[in-house]
């Protein structure tokens, strides 16, 4: 495998030695960290004795203490590499958990189906606008679990962190939306299973938006159409039950068109490259196994030609509709998912700055108040001086005239 290749160069080059021995890493350094990638989830498992916390990753870094011998015990890696974690190979995956809440949820039917009709979606939001973003799979390749790990090195070339979830469905082609369900039903998954699965993933996540495929499907996958209608019934009591929800977009959908004219733009974040390039030069070309189909020339183009997301004209990863939006608020833009609506890091940063601002006017108003206190005070006690002196006078006064009469007298 290339990938395999790559990292054993990159040991090689770490002056550190390994091997594939089912479970045990040998080094000529002591190690301080493990990369492991599994072909199944590997359940409960340690290293070195320790209890591994992710263990449904199919990629994982774990850190341990320094040791030339790593024994991995409960499960068996197919590829397995030790190193000195300052010097982490580029190759190694550091997954985090999935997001506790997501800005945008992205659900795809397949993997690649991201890289493909969801093109430069995921670098734009992840990189450059810095959102949390989550993927979640409604299918899981069982027949080929190469296609595991291409959707993972994928989405980690596009810069999502957070690992995706799956609904575990076996990839199964028709061409409509009963089909799909009647090929769903010899695995004993019902439609309200679907609906069920993907009410889960809005309240897990709380997305401000959630973005899905076309209603019929791109090119006529009953499994994109089920996906979408399924999404649609899920959210047939929106408002009472997911009031975190903002907007729902479908792929070419004909309400409330978007069209991402960012796609074609070069951003520093990603190294010059425009969101699309990302995709189908980086997050795509991961997925080796899907290159012998059509889906590679509708990227690419027959001879390399298409650089830009505008060049594809049928089934455009450019072209988006809003289904669902909670408020009344009319997008005028047209080429962003969020107009109008906050990341939750905005959200916390508005909500921290109106505190911070509130605190300082506050602390500015009970100043205020303690100056025209003190203001009041310095009058007082001014008036209360005059009145002791003015008293003072008048009483001298008084004895003055006293003793005059007094004389007179």
């Amino acid at each position: 495998m290339k990938r395999k290749l790559i990292l054993i160069t990159l040991i090689v080059l770490a002056a550190t030695s390994f091997c594939f021995a089912d479970k045990t890493i040998n080094t000529n350094e002591p190690a301080n960290a493990v990369y492991l990638v599994f072909k199944d989830k590997p359940g409960n498992f340690t290293v070195n004795g320790v209890p591994c916390q992710n263990d449904y990753f199919l990629q994982q870094y774990i850190e341990i203490d320094p040791a030339t011998e790593i024994k991995i015990e409960g499960a068996t890696p197919i590829e397995s590499v030790a190193f000195d974690k300052a010097n982490t190979p580029a190759e190694v995956h550091k997954w985090e958990e999935p997001c506790e809440k997501a800005d945008l949820l992205l659900i795809s039917s397949h993997a690649d189906d991201e890289q493909l009709f969801f093109a430069g979606i995921l670098p734009y939001y992840s990189q450059v606008r810095k959102y949390e973003v989550q993927v979640a799979y409604a299918t899981d390749h069982y027949a080929e679990p190469t296609r595991h790990q291409e959707r993972l090195n994928g989405l980690w070339e596009c810069g999502i962190r957070h690992y995706p979830v799956s609904a575990g469905y076996y990839d199964l082609y028709s061409e409509s939306y009963d089909e799909a369900l009647r090929n769903l039903s010899g695995y004993d998954v019902t439609e309200e299973d679907i609906i069920a699965w993907e009410k889960s993933l809005l309240k897990q996540f709380e997305p401000k938006v959630l973005i899905t495929h076309d209603e019929n499907g791109e090119y006529g996958h009953g499994m994109h159409i089920l996906v979408n209608g399924t999404v649609k019934k899920a959210l047939e009591n929106a408002k009472s039950e997911f009031p975190f929800l903002q907007r729902v977009y479908f792929h070419l959908y004909d309400q409330g068109a978007v069209k991402l004219t960012w796609e074609d733009e070069a951003f520093d974040e990603l190294g010059g490259l425009t969101p699309f390039q990302v995709t189908q030069q980086k997050g795509f070309e991961c997925h080796k196994s899907q290159h012998w189909t059509w889906f590679k020339r509708w990227i690419h183009g027959r001879n390399n030609e298409i650089t830009k997301a505008e060049q594809i004209t049928t089934y455009s990863p450019m072209d988006f509709g809003c289904f669902y939006k909670a408020d009344a608020y009319e997008v005028t833009e047209k080429d962003d998912f969020f107009e109008g609506i906050m990341s939750y890091a905005e959200e916390a940063e508005a909500k921290r700055i109106a505190a911070e601002e509130a605190a300082k006017a506050a602390a500015e108003a009970e100043a205020e108040a303690l100056r025209i206190a003190q203001e009041e005070a310095a009058k007082k006690n001014r008036l209360r001086k005059i009145t002791f002196i003015g008293l003072s006078l008048l009483g001298v006064v008084i004895i003055i005239i006293a003793i005059a009469v007094k004389r007179k007298h």
